[in-house]
């Protein structure tokens, strides 16, 4: 994205020193010394240039903000379910409530059988992401969109989310009683 965002500073400038060399030779009539002028003025432009100042940049900020959301949508307020503290473990903790993403991020189903990737900590559905993997094979990178982990997801990668697992039977326990109810 700062490549991006300094290819796109670059451009105005080009196109700032343009539009000036034009008036000028408009101006003055003479034709001749466009080039050599639109090279002062593009040099004017570009003088204070750093690329430490992109990082401040609209568009970069706004990446650096929506990558952080989708690497952690597990925080109170993103997409999933809320989960009551029910448990006798925990009687010493205060918790009012914690979002539990409980969506593959691949089929967009709940998961019965979750995996983490030790990399990036996203959670998938074992038997889909296998599939995905023996599919895909090299390019087979992380289903979230934005995730930061550019490398391919391998088998070695992934580790059973027991606990994850544990929720998401507690949860479907506790819905098939109030259905009975």
């Amino acid at each position: 994205m700062l490549d991006y965002v300094c290819m796109e500073r670059d451009l105005e400038q080009f196109l700032a020193a343009v539009d000036h060399t034009k008036n000028k030779a408009l101006e003055s009539g003479e034709v001749g010394s466009l080039e050599r002028d639109l090279d002062l003025k593009l040099n004017e432009l570009q003088v204070g240039n750093r690329k430490s100042n992109l990082k401040q940049h609209e568009k970069y900020t706004d990446l650096e903000q929506k990558i952080q959301e989708l690497q952690n949508p597990d925080v109170a307020g993103g997409p999933g379910i809320p989960i009551p503290s029910t448990s006798a473990e925990d009687d010493d903790i205060c918790m009012t409530e914690e979002t539990v993403n409980t969506m593959c991020p691949y089929t967009q189903q709940e998961m019965k059988n979750p995996v983490q990737n030790k990399l990036c900590k996203h959670n998938y559905e074992k038997e889909a992401i296998m599939e995905y993997i023996s599919r895909r094979g090299k390019k087979a990178k992380c289903p979230v969109s934005g995730c930061a982990n550019t490398k391919a997801i391998e088998q070695s990668d992934l580790e059973d989310h027991k606990s994850l697992r544990r929720y998401i039977e507690r949860v479907n326990r506790q819905a098939g009683k109030r259905a009975k109810h």
